[in-house]
């Protein structure tokens, strides 16, 4: 792997009246030096650059219980 990077941002209480419901929102990405596996079948590369997201909301039914909204993806 050459590098490695990761941001995001979260917090709680942007609805008035709901304080204890949570939320977040992220990114990141990985360059990965192009690895071979050499093998009966001749070489393969099996590693390639990789990058995601992720946004969630929680919900606050009580101070210990959450339901949560979220998706994440490639």
């Amino acid at each position: 792997m050459r590098f490695f990077f990761s941001i995001g941002v979260g917090g709680k209480g942007i609805i008035p009246g709901r304080p204890l419901d949570r939320f977040g929102i992220g990114y990141y990405y990985m360059d990965v030096r192009s690895a071979k596996f050499t093998g009966l079948h001749g070489s393969r590369e099996f590693l390639r650059d990789e990058s995601g997201f992720e946004a969630f909301y929680n919900i606050a039914i009580t101070p210990w219980f959450y339901i949560d909204a979220g998706h994440t993806g490639d």
